[in-house]
């Protein structure tokens, strides 16, 4: 596990951490709720390295960061209520299951996708920077507390098989409940997590 400081959106330190990505790299950065585990969404290779980080069963859906409206429309069918939602929450920690596109079913591996565009800086140039979704899953071992510091990252990690292979220091985040999911894949929505967002049904 490599181990790069970083307080702000570096040029270089960005340039080198989208090489890693396209590689089919895992890293580990800072959201606006917790560090997050990132990989190249579209790479099935680096979406599984990610579960076995993480010890997660494969039927449990991994959440990913889109950088703009645009980018989630070219993967996931909006509908209405999921386009108010966005117009009120996005940029923020908001994460919406929705329909994926048929035709990009194949690439993410599923016919539903939870997305939402980060307001952290850090995470918000690296996926437009990418091009591409950026897996964006709580940077843990399944069913234990997500992390904060990269102090914690160290501790969950070192001693497993499996491990990201870059972590973006950023410092200590703030406090969060992690981004409230909800399912828009019909017209009604329905809560799956509250977290820092409250939604009103």
């Amino acid at each position: 596990m490599k181990i790069i400081k970083i307080q702000a959106a570096n040029d270089k330190i960005i340039e080198e951490v989208i090489n890693n990505l396209k590689k089919g790299k895992v890293i580990v950065y800072p959201t606006e709720t917790f560090y997050g585990l990132g990989c190249d969404a579209t790479n099935s290779r680096a979406v599984n390295k990610i579960y076995k980080i993480k010890s997660k069963p494969r039927d449990k859906a991994l959440l990913f960061l889109v950088s703009s409206v645009k980018m989630a429309q070219e993967y996931l069918e909006i509908n209405s209520a999921a386009k108010k939602l966005i117009k009120e929450h996005w940029p923020g920690p908001l994460s919406i299951i929705m329909p994926v596109r048929k035709e990009k079913q194949k690439v993410l591996e599923g016919k539903t996708g939870g997305t939402r565009i980060s307001p952290n800086l850090i995470a918000q140039t690296l996926v437009k920077k990418l091009g591409k979704p950026i897996i964006s899953t709580s940077a843990n071992l399944s069913g234990l507390p997500a992390s904060h510091t990269v102090e914690e990252i160290i501790k969950y990690f070192t001693n497993q098989k499996h491990q990201p292979d870059l972590i973006l220091d950023a410092g200590k985040l703030k406090k969060s409940k992690g981004s409230t999911i909800v399912d828009l894949t019909e017209l009604e929505i329905k809560i799956i997590r509250e977290g820092d967002v409250k939604i009103k049904l």
